[in-house]
């Protein structure tokens, strides 16, 4: 049994391997630099709903002040400042993207020209 088991784990490190991409895989660095672009334009979508939801909450700050109510004045700051700091992790997701998008367009530009040549 235990050499059925050890055959089988063998023969699935073998499949692993020779399924991996070759280097200079063009197929596969297109993939990646579609599905990389596609996360660039999604969190570019999540950082703008973001700076709206900033802005109206800065707005909606003021117009407490404004009135004089006190309470919702510090409601509405507490979740301006956690709308911000969302703001933030949503910018540095957004700046980590198009670095992965450049670096698989790059790639991607590479092996083209290998191949062309």
């Amino acid at each position: 049994m235990a050499r059925f088991l050890a055959a089988g784990i063998l023969m699935l490190s073998f499949g692993a391997a020779a399924a991996r991409p070759t280097p200079g895989d063009v197929n596969v660095d297109r993939a990646r630099a579609n599905r990389a672009g596609a996360e660039v334009t999604a969190d570019a979508k999540v950082v703008d709903s973001e700076v709206q939801r900033v802005a109206a909450l800065k707005v909606a700050w003021d117009l407490a002040v404004a009135d004089g109510h006190a309470i919702d004045a510090g409601h509405f700051a507490k979740a301006h400042f956690e709308a911000m700091a969302a703001q933030r992790r949503a910018e540095d997701a957004l700046r980590t993207a198009r670095r992965t998008f450049e670096a698989a367009r790059e790639q991607l530009r590479s092996d083209e020209s290998k191949r062309s040549t």
